[in-house]
């Protein structure tokens, strides 16, 4: 069985694909290349949470006896033709939208990993759209199959994140990422035993969300905090 991963060069894609790569071979994986653009000024929490993820990861040597790809566009005909004959598998963590040829060649073949709960939050920052709204049983890893809109494909596993009272809320996106490894593993496991994959269909979509300004995150420090306080 021969995978792809479609994703990009951050820390928590990073801890990510050492976590698969340690327990399948075979895999290519393709680093979208971000675009140059306005460098974005981060929350305070989340200049935490970017420091916290390089120590983290920097506790795993990552090498990568895989094939290595990196690309400016993720659908690149060129780059779809070169899948369809080294994978028999895509999966999607963090790209822009995939369309064209990809979705042509391996239609019922792309997972997407969706952190957040999609029949509520669709598109960007879930989990902040979450906290925002006081909507905590929403923090949970989704993976679903991929199709042609925004996190509407049949939901194939979903997941609640585990907090204890001591997590900070720029612990989040690794917790989501290591919640993310758990299913996705589960669910490569299946496929690599050729078991059927059963899935649910989004009866009801969520709405769609863009990213959250600055301005919002602000305010959602206090409301996570009191959250684990809880548990």
């Amino acid at each position: 069985m021969k995978i792809g991963i479609l994703t990009t060069r951050t820390t928590h894609h990073e801890y990510f694909i050492y976590k698969i790569c340690k327990n399948f071979d075979n895999l290519t994986i393709i680093y979208e290349l971000e675009k140059k653009k306005k460098k974005e000024k981060l929350n305070l929490f989340e200049k935490k949470r970017d420091k916290y993820e390089k120590k983290i990861i920097s506790k795993y040597k990552i090498k990568f006896n895989k094939n290595l790809l990196e690309v400016k566009n993720i659908n690149d005909n060129k780059l779809a033709d070169y899948l369809k004959l080294n994978c028999d598998f895509l999966v999607v963590f963090g790209t822009t939208k995939i369309k064209g040829k990809l979705l042509k060649y391996f239609k019922n073949k792309i997972f997407n990993l969706h952190g957040g709960d999609p029949l509520k939050y669709r598109g960007l920052d879930s989990h902040y759209w979450s906290i925002y709204h006081n909507d905590f049983k929403s923090l949970i890893s989704t993976i679903h199959f991929l199709d042609k809109d925004i996190d509407t494909g049949n939901i194939i596993y979903k997941k609640k994140i585990n907090f204890s009272p001591k997590n900070k809320i720029y612990h989040l996106r690794l917790l989501n990422t290591e919640t993310l490894v758990y299913i996705s593993l589960k669910l490569l496991r299946k496929l690599k035993k050729k078991q059927k994959i059963f899935s649910k269909k989004q009866i009801t979509l969520g709405r769609y969300y863009s990213k959250m300004p600055n301005i919002i995150k602000n305010s959602l420090e206090k409301k996570f905090n009191k959250f684990v306080k809880l548990l």
